[in-house]
């Protein structure tokens, strides 16, 4: 029925197949539906079943095993039938046995009918004297009952559900028809004698008074449709005549902007272009048209390092592996002169997969690419003058940074020279020193102040390299008074100081160590010194033995060589015991050496 146009079909074998779809989804689904819900009510009633006949055995254990202990412990036998015919009267139960080691005491029921269910009580009968076994009440319990009642429960919704969902199903059927399957034709009629002849034909699918809903509003897009379709073929008349008036404007537009013009014809081997093509390679328009191979002649005009190279890649398009192509080319006119132009080849038509025409346009860019060439060598010579200047601005502020950092370096000098802390630590030395001259008259602390008034805290400063010093100071050391270094520094450090200030710094720290040479029986002093370049700071590490080292960090000697050190370098002094060593540390920012 697929292929029967819709104004061939009648409205009811239109109807029936829509019909009988909704009718047969709407059954399938309800079905299924009631079927599920169905299964969920019977499954919660068997479940309450069950738990009914589990509370009935619970209520049998709770209730009956006593009163049924007691009446056969007194050989009550009229209370012991009543009680079991009471068990009996409880849902599902069909049987109850009373016996005492194997042998039946009392029965009621059928033995032989199907138990899903037993319950086990042992009697037992306590007393002052003990506890007796007096039996076993063994009952039976079956759901028949509980199956039957379910039965017919499921019996009754099948039915109530089966009628509700066919009624259900033939309303909607009805409503459906009168809704959607008789507009549905009026549409499918509309469709059928519709045509680009007669847009005017409105679609027309409620009847005056009816409301309006979906297929309304589909209908009234199908009429804006419509109405916009008309519109659109006025606009494509108009285009139409734009266009043709358009490749006459465009034909001008190419002859007055000397753009080269030509379609190469590969099955017929030949070019047809316009004046500006033929003038651009060096010909006119008859000649070009009459060459033969004339595309082996354009290509033979290409020139250039990149000549083999495009020629390559316009037999590739030719070949058809190519669609379009883009490029600069060097060419060759008439009187041997080379040119420059962007030529772009495209294929327009194809036969068999092959390329059956190739449009040709040229550009001539001789007099642009000249003035290309000349700005470009401008360009060179101006980078090359950057360059230049640029080299001269970098040693000048090479030249700057080194000046703005011994000028730093020198504020930090001043900036240190000044620092009232340190200043007045070492006036609070004089002072106790001085007092302690008055009473004791301390030879080696005298000597100590003359040699450090005789220093020199702001001039003399010469380039010294402090590695080198180092090694040759612990070598005159090590004859003089006994020092055994070891030695951990860089091959080589070069600062800006006066070798007096540091070498009165160590012989101050290490004084103890050389005038104990004769305590020690000749024995050599150790010691190790290691050095450390950080990123801004110069860190040392002055180790000696314990033994060898009786300087206390709060003497005179080593306060006085922390001051100086801070005084003339900004630097932190400190010290440490370790096991049996003597540590002194230094971290010396690098702007102050």
């Amino acid at each position: 029925m697929a292929d029967t146009p819709a104004s061939e079909i009648p409205a009811s074998d239109v109807i029936a197949p829509i019909g009988r779809r909704l009718l047969y989804s709407l059954l399938s689904t309800s079905s299924l539906i009631a079927l599920l819900s169905s299964a969920v009510m019977l499954w919660t009633d068997y479940r309450q079943g069950v738990a009914d006949y589990d509370k009935a055995l619970q209520q049998i254990r709770s209730s009956y095993q006593d009163s049924i202990t007691y009446s056969l412990w007194n050989f009550d036998k009229r209370q012991l039938e009543t009680l079991l015919q009471g068990v009996s009267n409880f849902p599902g139960v069909v049987y109850v046995q009373l016996d005492h080691d194997g042998t039946v005491l009392h029965s009621i029921g059928d033995l032989y009918r199907k138990s899903d269910q037993r319950l086990v009580i042992p009697l037992q009968y306590q007393n002052v004297t003990g506890t007796t076994e007096l039996g076993t009440l063994r009952v039976s319990q079956s759901y028949e009952v509980l199956y039957d009642t379910l039965t017919g429960r499921a019996a009754d919704i099948l039915i109530s559900q089966f009628l509700l969902i066919f009624s259900v199903a033939v309303m909607l059927l009805l409503i459906v028809h009168r809704l959607i399957a008789r507009r549905l034709q009026r549409m499918a009629d509309w469709a059928s004698t519709f045509s680009l002849e007669n847009p005017d034909l409105e679609l027309q699918v409620d009847r005056p008074g009816d409301p309006r809903d979906e297929l309304s509003y589909v209908a009234a897009a199908i009429n804006d449709m419509r109405t916009t379709l008309q519109e659109d073929l006025r606009l494509r008349e108009q285009e139409y005549d734009q266009r043709k008036q358009l490749q006459h404007q465009l034909a001008m537009a190419v002859d007055n902007a000397a753009l080269g013009f030509c379609r190469y014809d590969l099955s017929q081997d030949a070019f047809h272009c316009n004046n500006h093509f033929a003038t651009q390679i060096g010909s006119n328009e008859s000649d070009i048209e009459n060459l033969r191979q004339p595309m082996e002649f354009f290509l033979s005009c290409i020139t250039g390092p990149e000549a083999e190279r495009q020629v390559e890649r316009i037999r590739q398009l030719l070949q058809g592996h190519q669609v379009r192509l883009h490029d600069s080319f060097r060419m060759l006119d008439k009187q041997q002169k080379e040119r420059f132009f962007d030529i772009s080849l495209q294929v327009i038509r194809y036969q068999d997969n092959r390329p059956e025409q190739v449009l040709i346009c040229m550009i001539d860019r001789s007099k642009e690419l000249k003035a290309r060439e000349q700005l470009q060598q401008m360009r060179q010579q101006l980078e090359q003058e950057v360059v230049r200047q640029t080299h001269e601005l970098h040693e000048s502020n090479q030249e700057l940074q080194r000046q703005l950092n011994d000028q730093q370096r020198e504020v930090q000098r001043l900036r240190s020279g000044r620092q009232p802390h340190y200043m007045q630590t070492i006036c609070a030395l004089i002072a106790e020193d001085i007092q302690q001259w008055q009473s004791i008259h301390q030879l080696p602390a005298v000597q100590q102040w003359q040699e450090f008034f005789a220093l020199d805290l702001y001039q003399n400063r010469t380039s010294l390299d402090l590695c080198a010093w180092l090694r040759q100071q612990f070598e005159q050391w090590q004859n003089d008074y006994g020092l055994q270094a070891d030695l951990h520094i860089p091959f080589s450090l070069l600062v800006q100081e006066n070798p007096a200030i540091p070498q009165f710094i160590l012989r101050t720290l290490l004084l103890s160590a050389a005038q104990n040479k004769e305590q020690n029986s000749g024995n050599p002093v150790p010691l190790s010194l290691h050095v450390w370049v950080r990123e801004d700071h110069l860190e040392a590490r002055l180790t000696l033995p314990d033994t060898h080292w009786t300087v206390a960090p709060d003497a005179h000697a080593f306060r006085l060589c922390q001051a100086l050190c801070g005084l003339r370098y900004d630097a932190e002094l400190s010290h440490r015991q370790q096991e049996q060593q003597q540590i002194i540390h230094l971290i010396l920012p690098l702007a102050s050496a």
